[in-house]
């Protein structure tokens, strides 16, 4: 007789609102928890899926248009004698199955070649975990239908496993439960990054190598994007307290999100969110206490001091955004999203903490750095300070003036861009026409060059072999993949050290590659076979 699988809801993880991996952001690192809904099927019973949680690490758009997702994907099960494999299938929402695939015993998901039943055509990934083995591994063949993998359409290489990149994590939290983390999974979805990214899934188990259905959970969703999350955390001191500041925003038109926001400890201090030992509470935002945010209208939480450890409260932060219920302004119409997203703080302990409640932010925009603030209207003027790195003399390098119409009580905002490739920091030193002054937090940007970067050759190429070549400061690793016109992985290499790459059996055309250091840099490059 089958036996049921337990996933136990999040709300029994210390009454935490949780989920893709999303984070977002210091890098925007955001983590996002899935919305679950039970279905039974005939000849399978019910199993409750454990909030599968989603950080995402970073979008891309290949050259068709579409939007390259990378995330790392987290939930939790129950494991008994009768639950050996678990396997996730995940649609863009919009191509989910309508209506929901009917699973049962004989019945799972398959193409359409070869005269399957096609649930699984328009799908971005199917992953399949084998808990027979200890530790816990990915299973690289769907035993229901291996075409899903060939590279024959409607299903290209959809299977994703070690050799796409992936890591598998474990982590045995007691009671039969076991945490799995996923990481560097990624995704191809259609149209572009700027739009609500909304993916669909499918969980079920089986007892045996053979995959067949014992118990099903059907139609768990997840919103990436929306909305989104910058946060800043300084060190404690000898004589100053930790603080934290945040910023949540959105830049896609057409929507106004209501949310609440929740403030975790990193317990172990390893940068990776697990709920049941990051379970420090360190603050609470209300949904009824924050602004509703919409795009040009961000809201900011400024410094605000925290205290959780005599010890530990320079670990990092986790600020996990829930409650959220996205409006269309352009329709009226309202959804409400059961999960949530989360961004991981790392504090700099070598910069002063802010004062007087100004907080900068930074990015690299391609040669650019950017820096973003937001304070109330007043006649408080703005310099802005640079400093390169091997220096010790800060340079002004522009003045930001109070701006002009904002009513009283009014929140304003700052933009400042600035062509610099090396490695520095920058600082915002407030000043008011009475002479006082007051400095901001410092931000540091890394270099645009000499840190990573790639080199391919010969290119364009003669015969199907081409040499890459990864260059990484230090003891620095990246994750290189290598896609095709079509924007899809045909190359993954994890954990790559500077060195080279030898590809071979390459068909002519254009190809990318894409490599993403542990720094979170980005280099992009393109090659042609003849």
């Amino acid at each position: 007789m089958a036996r049921a699988c337990a996933f136990f809801p999040k709300s029994s993880l210390k009454s935490m609102n949780m989920k893709n991996f999303t984070t977002l952001s210091g890098l925007l690192a955001i983590c996002i928890s899935l919305i679950l809904s039970q279905n039974m099927y005939a000849q399978t019973s019910a199993c409750t899926f454990v909030s599968p949680a989603v950080e995402l690490n970073f979008t891309n758009t290949d050259v068709n248009g579409n939007c390259i997702v990378n995330v790392d994907l987290s939930f939790t099960i129950n494991i008994n004698n009768g639950n050996k494999y678990t396997v996730l299938h995940l649609w863009s929402e919009a191509t989910y199955p309508n209506p929901s695939f009917a699973y049962s015993v004989s019945n799972p998901p398959m193409s359409s070649q070869n005269g399957g039943n096609g649930a699984l055509d328009d799908a971005l990934a199917t992953l399949i975990i084998n808990r027979n083995t200890n530790p816990a591994t990915l299973v690289s063949s769907y035993t229901n239908d291996p075409t899903i993998d060939d590279n024959i359409s409607p299903c290209v290489n959809q299977v994703k496993d070690l050799t796409d990149g992936i890591i598998l994590q474990t982590t045995d939290v007691g009671s039969g439960n076991v945490f799995y983390l996923i990481k560097n999974l990624t995704l191809l979805y259609p149209g572009g990054c700027n739009q609500p990214i909304k993916f669909k899934g499918d969980a079920w188990s089986s007892n045996a190598s053979s995959l067949n259905v014992q118990c099903t959970m059907i139609g768990f969703t997840y919103l990436s994007n929306i909305p989104t999350m910058t946060a800043v955390q300084t060190c404690q001191r000898s004589t100053i307290p930790a603080q934290y500041q945040f910023t949540v925003s959105t830049d896609l038109p057409d929507y106004s999100v209501d949310y609440s926001v929740d403030v975790y400890a990193d317990v172990d201090s390893n940068g990776e969110f697990n709920p049941f030992i990051d379970n420090q509470h360190i603050a609470s935002y209300s949904a009824a206490s924050l602004p509703d945010v919409s795009a040009g209208n961000p809201y900011s939480v400024p410094a605000t001091t925290f205290s959780w450890s005599p010890t530990h409260n320079n670990n990092p932060l986790f600020f996990i955004l829930g409650n959220i219920a996205v409006t269309n302004t352009a329709t009226s119409q309202v959804t409400t999203y059961g999960n949530t997203i989360i961004t991981t703080t790392v504090p700099d302990c070598s910069t002063p903490l802010p004062l007087n409640n100004v907080v900068i932010t930074g990015a690299r925009e391609g040669m650019v750095n950017r820096l973003y603030w937001k304070v109330p209207a007043d006649e408080t003027r703005y310099a802005i300070e640079k400093m390169i790195t091997g220096s010790d003399r800060w340079l002004e390098i522009g003045v930001e003036r109070p701006k002009e119409g904002t009513a009283p009580g009014g929140q304003e905002e700052y933009f400042f861009t600035d062509l610099e490739n090396k490695e520095c920091m920058y600082r915002v030193r407030a000043f008011n026409p009475d002479g006082a002054f007051a400095y901001s937090n410092t931000v540091k940007m890394s270099s645009n060059h000499g840190t990573a970067d790639l080199q391919i050759f010969p290119n364009p190429a003669n015969s199907d072999q081409v040499t890459i070549i990864a260059s990484l400061p230090g003891a620095q690793t990246a994750s290189i993949s290598v896609m095709n016109p079509l924007g899809q992985v045909i190359r993954q290499y994890p954990n790559v050290s500077s060195g080279p790459i030898t590809l071979s059996q390459l068909s002519s055309g254009i190809y990318y590659v894409l490599m993403y250091s542990g720094q979170h840099e980005k280099v992009i490059k393109t090659f042609a076979v003849k």
